[in-house]
């Protein structure tokens, strides 16, 4: 791996956090980039142990971000404030990232209204009252 030598029994740690930021392999690897090419990854399990839904997940993370984006295009993150959790090695995300955005008009239904079903009233959380 990278012109090292591993010798049998050595212990080899890899971490998901690194993958896919190899300069020799992606131009500007430290950059994120939804729709990078060549990204053989194998976080979903690789040939015939590949997880049955990653297709499916990898949809629906793609329709979410679109929606987010499409709905927040001038969205602004500040990394100089962001609060990482402490690590465990394997782990690695954000505790707080704040973020930037105009507002614009309300989409879909408002939680704080009441919808009439089967002759009574349903609440913001989808219990029953009269």
């Amino acid at each position: 791996m990278a012109g090292r030598r591993f010798k049998e029994g050595e212990r080899l740690w890899l971490s998901w956090a690194m993958a896919n930021r190899d300069p020799a392999v992606f131009s500007d690897p430290d950059r994120v980039h939804l729709d990078r090419k060549g990204n053989r990854h194998s976080s979903s399990g690789p040939g015939v142990h590949r997880c049955i839904g990653s297709n499916v997940a990898r949809t629906v993370f793609k329709r979410m971000v679109t929606a987010v984006t499409d709905r927040m295009p001038d969205h602004c993150c500040d990394p100089e404030a962001t609060v990482h959790w402490e690590t465990i090695g394997i782990i690695q995300g954000m505790r707080h990232l704040p973020a930037a955005f105009t507002p614009g008009r309300r989409l879909g239904p408002r939680s704080t209204r009441r919808r009439r079903r089967s002759g009574r009233h349903a609440t913001s959380r989808g219990s029953p009252s009269r």
